[in-house]
């Protein structure tokens, strides 16, 4: 009789153990990582004034090290205009995420970009902080790739937030996967962030650290064209006109990836 209530009294305790351990969060590997600013050089002039800094410099900086983006514009490479902001430009806004000091603002001819960026096909993601000053048309936030390959992450028509992607099964609209979060973006409004993760194949869409749309179309095929910020570049079109800050491309194992992983932006 002892022996059965010991039995008991140990299967209840390792419920209870089981119960109250938290699941571990999965694990993020960051491929690229660009602040915006702060780690530019020659570095952001605050003296300039107290929102707008100047313009941006050509290269923005991969915080990693290995992928700085080069400036290009419609005129072709360094050409159109660039600014870094403040956190005193988005004061009536919410201000800037926590951390950082200076944003990449774009008035719609220039963006960045440097060679593809080998992510892989599936169990990849990209987020980053956008503030849309005007809304008109496509507008491309980051790609890697180009039509019919790799992935697109960009606003339509003003109001729609999504993403496309070439997928090897998924063929209703020429070979692409594309997917309407149904999030709207004010021109002006507040700082949000914004986050594609094909997790396994499963394409899931954050808006501010929320999944908002989750649908299954396959791995990727794989990306042909540059990896850009603010347009594409493989056909130099979709110039976004706003704000790009703290964008960051990451891998995870399979089956690890967590929605916490948006938060652990990489330590300034």
């Amino acid at each position: 009789m002892k022996m059965k209530s010991l039995r008991i009294a140990l299967a209840t305790t390792c419920l209870a153990m089981l119960l109250i351990v938290p699941a571990s969060a999965g694990v993020t590997t960051t491929i690229g990582y660009w602040r915006g600013g702060e780690n530019d050089s020659p570095a952001p002039n605050f003296n300039v004034d107290p929102g707008i800094l100047g313009a941006a410099n050509s290269t923005t900086v991969d915080f990693m090290g290995s992928y700085n983006l080069s400036q290009y514009g419609t005129g072709g490479p360094n050409t159109g205009t660039a600014f870094y902001g403040s956190s005193a430009a988005y004061a009536g806004v919410g201000g800037l995420p926590a951390g950082s000091s200076v944003a990449l603002i774009s008035t719609g001819d220039v963006g960045y970009y440097t060679s593809p960026i080998n992510a892989g096909t599936a169990n990849f993601g990209f987020q980053t902080y956008v503030r849309p000053n005007n809304t008109t048309g496509v507008q491309v936030i980051a790609a890697n790739g180009g039509v019919g390959n790799g992935w697109n992450l960009f606003t339509a028509d003003g109001t729609v937030v999504g993403f496309s992607a070439g997928y090897r099964y998924f063929v209703e609209v020429a070979g692409l996967g594309i997917l309407d979060s149904g999030i709207t973006v004010d021109a002006g409004g507040p700082v949000h962030n914004l986050a594609y993760v094909n997790d396994n194949g499963n394409n899931i869409f954050y808006y501010d650290f929320n999944a908002v749309t989750n649908s299954y179309f396959g791995g990727i095929l794989a990306a042909e064209g540059n990896f850009s910020l603010g347009f594409r570049a493989s056909d130099v079109s979709g110039y976004y006109t706003g704000t790009i800050d703290e964008a960051r491309l990451f891998t995870f194992a399979e089956g690890g990836f967590s929605a916490s992983n948006l938060l652990e932006l990489y330590p300034r």
